[in-house]
């Protein structure tokens, strides 16, 4: 329901990464996670949780369904839907800690000698996951604590990202999880996140239908994202030639992450991705009227 009304504002809206990631954290995220720091949610409900968001961050960004969540977290500037019932939980502890109301630090104190207390239990797991000990709540502050709990998400984040060969680009050049302002409702954007992503439509993806994946513009054996971007000559008059040579590099993996992560120029980056992919779609129209 909630991710349907999402959806709804997204696809009207002017500007979709601004008014849709807004909406989702600020409108939706406040009443879906109220008093998440006492209510025990299993990892089974968190995981549903996660689902959804990962399609709200899809519709926004325009990705295709096989879109790294670690690529949708980076560009978006999200952290994980765990991470934030490990930090709910942990400060709400610190602020009973330290708060003035006796009989809710007596409550607290006899959940923590009770073993078998789910509450008890999961926030003895969070501890575990980022390193973290019980006494430490009393002795770090709630920005130490914030801190370690993101370095935890970091480190999740790119772990994901080192698992997947097809990100290989995007976690050389994409250092932190921080939202980009470069993206707006136009095709360009979405040619820009789709290629980030590694996830352009290309024929590359015809392997694993055991299809042919060459370049049907020029014939190369394999249309994937550096053909595309670089190696293609029917696609030569589409490319920036000033910003090519401005990219220029030996390691043509080096070369496709500094076209797609340029951030002094990347309005004239995403015109020529959107010139390039019109090109790309007109020819193709044409082989497939003539075959």
């Amino acid at each position: 329901k909630y991710a349907n009304m999402t959806h709804g504002i997204i696809c009207k809206s002017v500007n979709r990464i601004l008014i849709g990631k807004t909406y989702w954290k600020c409108v939706i995220l406040p009443s879906l996670l109220q008093n998440i720091g006492i209510i025990k949610f299993n990892q089974k409900e968190i995981s549903k949780l996660q689902t959804i968001e990962n399609g709200v961050y899809r519709k926004i960004l325009e990705g295709r369904d096989n879109t790294p969540i670690s690529v949708l977290r980076g560009e978006i500037g999200s952290s994980l839907m765990e991470t934030r019932f490990i930090e709910s939980k942990l400060l709400m502890a610190k602020s009973i800690i330290e708060g003035e109301n006796e009989l809710t630090k007596k409550i607290l104190a006899k959940v923590r000698e009770d073993r078998k207390n789910t509450w008890n239990n999961q926030v003895n797991t969070y501890l575990q996951k980022i390193g973290m000990n019980y006494n430490e709540i009393y002795t770090l502050t709630k920005i130490e604590i914030k801190n370690k709990v993101k370095k935890w998400d970091t480190q999740k984040w790119r772990e994901e990202l080192e698992k997947r060969t097809s990100t290989h680009i995007y976690r050389i050049f994409k250092t932190e999880i921080k939202v980009e302002q470069c993206y707006d409702n136009r095709l360009e954007s979405k040619i820009l996140f789709q290629a980030r992503a590694n996830t352009l439509e290309l024929n590359k993806r015809k392997r694993y239908k055991q299809e042919d994946p060459k370049c049907e513009l020029c014939g190369y054996k394999e249309e994937n994202l550096i053909h595309f971007l670089i190696e293609c000559k029917e696609l030569e008059e589409s490319r920036n030639k000033e910003l090519i040579k401005k990219c220029k590099d030996e390691n043509k993996e080096l070369m496709a992450g500094k076209i797609l992560f340029e951030k002094d120029e990347i309005e004239e980056i995403k015109c020529m991705l959107g010139k390039m992919w019109r090109y790309r779609k007109r020819k193709l129209e044409e082989i497939n009227r003539n075959t």
